[in-house]
């Protein structure tokens, strides 16, 4: 799964707290997740919190989808 949040440009503590939520549930299914395309500020903001933390530390956060789509399929 790739959340590209390239026109995403501001989200509340709550807005934050449930994508986290939904990155979770996926992960817990045993997707593999990958978070495209946020701006440096965003991704500033969602590494405050897990899981997103996480992700960026695992690699799951690339600057464009395409680069997403290569990590998946390695």
């Amino acid at each position: 799964v790739i959340v590209r949040i390239r026109n995403l440009f501001s989200i509340d503590h709550e807005g934050r707290e449930m994508l986290g939520e939904a990155m979770e549930e996926l992960m817990h299914h045993g997707k593999k997740v990958y978070i495209s395309s946020a701006s440096e500020d965003m991704v500033h903001y969602l590494t405050q919190v897990e899981p997103f933390a996480a992700m960026q530390k695992n690699g799951q956060f690339a600057p464009k989808a395409s680069e997403a789509l290569t990590l998946i399929r390695a």
